[in-house]
């Protein structure tokens, strides 16, 4: 949900940049627009197919570890998408906040 209100809030001040004629501005705001879209997307897909594969139906321990074994097939499947979408959206946070990344 926290990247969904950030997406807005850039989508908003993606419009004003438009508005105001400030193209250099309006395609950095994309770029973080479409690094956070596609990291957002991938970890949605990640959790959900994560689900799918380890049923509740078992006990704790056996959960888990189906869990954790799901987990980490559906990161190495996704690992380049998830990565380069996060990529972009920290190189573009740099940009517009570079004193506010760490």
């Amino acid at each position: 949900m926290w990247n969904l209100a950030s997406l807005t809030g850039a989508g908003l001040q993606l419009v004003l940049a438009l508005l105001q004629g400030n193209l250099a501005v309006a395609i950095l705001r994309l770029a973080f627009i479409l690094g956070l879209g596609v990291a957002t997307f991938y970890l949605a897909l990640l959790a959900r197919k994560t689900q799918l594969v380890a049923p509740l139906r078992v006990s704790g321990a056996v959960y888990l570890r189906r869990w954790w074994q799901a987990l980490a097939a559906n990161i190495r499947l996704n690992w380049r998408r998830l990565a380069g979408g996060w990529a972009l959206y920290v190189l573009s946070l740099a940009i517009f906040n570079p004193g506010q990344l760490f």
